[in-house]
């Protein structure tokens, strides 16, 4: 028996090409894309309010401005009030740490007796309230100095935010106009397909 040949068309090389290109092109855009999936969950989000107040003759773009400045100003509320509470309360727990510690150091003490007989020196060399204190205080300071990942994190969060509020600002105050130019560059009978398919995807 003669073995059998794989032949490859030239056809199927260029399709594995123009994959193994979108899929690092797709790659090199992950922050692009997630900016966007951001942005129309955001759009999604707040279309229902854009919508009613629509219908009370209110342009789109203020609507969207409006119902916008109406979430900053709750989250930034919120945190105005919860932060320096929450704060306070860090606060205090560090002041009472080491108390916290030398209490569970006297009741590992008290069951090392009842159970093994250990003398309270034993427990105390692997229970050094101060030196744990000292530590727990010091790692934290290092890793909030020290965290470059975590900052440049946080940063790139925020960024990625603002971009999405902007972004999907757009989506809802010129919805009509994109869904319209989105659908036109598909060939027909597709374009009205996907037309009809827009708000029912929009609401789910």
């Amino acid at each position: 028996m003669s073995p059998q040949r794989i032949k490859i068309s030239l056809t199927t090389l260029l399709l594995i090409f123009t994959l193994g290109l979108m899929v690092i092109l797709l790659w090199q855009l992950r922050s692009l894309l997630i900016t966007l999936m951001v942005s129309v969950v955001l759009a999604a989000s707040i279309s229902p309010v854009v919508n009613w107040a629509e219908k009370w003759h209110i342009p789109r773009w203020i609507a969207t401005i409006i119902t916008y400045l109406t979430l900053i100003g709750g989250l930034t509320g919120v945190v105005l009030l919860i932060g320096p509470t929450a704060l306070d309360q860090i606060q205090r727990l560090i002041r009472q740490l080491p108390s916290y510690l030398e209490t569970l150091r006297l009741i590992a003490e008290d069951l090392a007796a009842r159970l093994i007989d250990t003398p309270p020196e034993f427990v105390r060399q692997f229970f050094d309230t101060q030196s744990l204190t000292t530590w727990g205080i010091r790692s934290t300071q290092q890793l909030v100095l020290r965290s470059y990942g975590l900052t440049r994190g946080l940063l790139g969060g925020v960024v990625t935010l603002i971009l999405s509020i902007f972004i999907s600002g757009y989506m809802v105050a010129d919805s009509h106009s994109l869904i319209k130019s989105l659908v036109q560059l598909f060939p027909k009978p597709w374009d009205e397909r996907l037309e009809t398919q827009v708000r029912p995807i929009s609401q789910r």
